[in-house]
């Protein structure tokens, strides 16, 4: 048995690039996911993990993402081989998408953190009591 599954949250870091490979729409695009830990210089280090949107998916996030908002995304771990322009064999590794999610802008949550309600007591003089006497239970 094999299993290739990933998951990540992160932001884009610039719009998808979309292109046309034969017939299908492909977009490319890279996310920043922070770290769940703070490396030595005591801020949370960041990793940057490219992806591959086809067909119905690359017109997804290219029509709705952008800049800085918030995705999450499943897919595939690949490797891809290929020749740099001096003609030397490289390889890198991307997340080929299964499924893409919205999770909030930047502005959106910067906003919301921001404008947070004040937490509630959870009292209230707004009901009225009741008589339970009546009641089979």
């Amino acid at each position: 048995m094999a299993l290739n599954n990933c998951s990540f949250v992160g932001r884009l870091v610039a719009d998808a690039e979309v292109r046309t490979v034969g017939e299908t729409e492909v977009a490319n695009f890279t996310i920043a996911v922070d770290r769940n830990y703070v490396g030595k210089n005591k801020e949370r280090e960041t990793d940057f993990i490219r992806v591959v949107a086809w067909a119905g998916l690359s017109k997804f996030v290219s029509q709705w993402f952008h800049k800085g908002d918030e995705i999450a995304v499943t897919g595939e771990l690949n490797v891809r081989n290929y020749e740099d322009k001096e003609g030397k064999k490289r390889s890198t590794f991307e997340i080929k998408a299964n499924t893409l999610n919205f999770c909030g802008s930047k502005a959106q949550s910067d906003s919301n953190n921001s404008s947070k309600p004040d937490k509630s007591t959870g009292k209230s003089n707004n009901f009225e009591e009741m008589d339970d006497s009546n009641l089979p239970f």
